[in-house]
């Protein structure tokens, strides 16, 4: 390629097998989560690489099944809200993944609205059944060499029977990130890494994530009406608008659009299948 030849995500880069899988002890954090992570590959091939995530959450971690899907996306940094308010949201925010038993999905970083998430799952008593998954981005994540399964924590002794039954396990410090960059968060339960190969590129999980949404909506059709989805945008930028329009863009219709002092509510109806 010479000098003045532009990048190119096809001709620049090249599938390998997976290298980045299993589960993240966050060390130093008193949590006890353990969360479960896979780096995704975005390339030609996305719609079947998504068609192949619903044995692995059936299957392979062997989710429950959900009554709805709560999809929140907003500010990567401090908000300019009181904390009267926040802690209104958070205890809401819980109080509907609870009796809806619902499934969260967000941007799954360290900071700003997805650690809002976050600290409020991770301080509940009820958490252990809460699903809640982060849709981030491989290149923008910090220490993500840590995350490489050559890193995995090597057991003084494998099990007799099943040498290799233990998932890969990582050990990821949790400390300021460079700027450009952010941690992942401990208290979601799993993260899905976007990669197209580039280091420094701002939303590129933007489509992977409203697929995800869909395939997750789709996958609990009952009575021919798939899993309801609401969405909640606090604060955030034009990522976190484009986030939300790649929902509506997978076939979901806005029927109410309620702005209130910190954020903006969209419910959606549910896809007929």
């Amino acid at each position: 390629m010479g000098p003045d030849a532009k990048w190119d995500q096809l001709s620049c880069t090249t599938l390998i097998e997976n290298n980045a899988f299993g589960k993240i002890n966050f060390a130093g954090v008193d949590t006890t989560t353990q969360p479960q992570y896979m780096r995704i590959a975005v390339d030609n091939g996305r719609s079947e690489t998504i068609k192949k995530l619903e044995r692995l959450f059936t299957e392979f971690w062997k989710l429950n099944e959900p009554d709805l899907l709560i999809s929140v996306t907003g500010g990567a940094k401090s908000f300019n809200v009181s904390h009267d308010i926040c802690g209104s949201f958070q205890q809401g925010l819980l109080s509907a993944a609870k009796s809806t038993n619902a499934w969260l999905i967000t941007g799954g970083q360290n900071c700003g609205v997805m650690k809002l998430v976050g600290d409020v799952i991770g301080r509940s008593i009820f958490t252990s059944k809460i699903c809640t998954i982060g849709v981030g981005n491989w290149g923008k994540t910090w220490r993500r060499e840590m995350l490489l399964n050559k890193n995995r924590i090597k057991y003084e002794r494998e099990p007799d029977d099943h040498p290799k039954s233990r998932e890969p396990m990582v050990n990821y410090t949790l400390d300021a990130p460079a700027k450009g960059y952010a941690a992942l968060d401990p208290n979601h339960t799993h993260h899905f890494l976007v990669d197209d190969g580039t280091a420094e590129k701002e939303g590129i999980e933007i489509d992977f994530r409203g697929e995800l949404e869909s395939l997750i909506c789709n996958m609990f059709t009952k009575d021919g009406v798939s899993l309801p989805m609401v969405t909640i945008m606090i604060e955030g930028g034009m990522q976190s608008i484009d986030q939300a329009v790649s929902t509506l863009r997978k076939g979901w219709s806005a029927w109410s659009l309620i702005k209130t002092q910190f954020s903006i509510l969209i419910c959606l109806q549910p896809n007929i299948a």
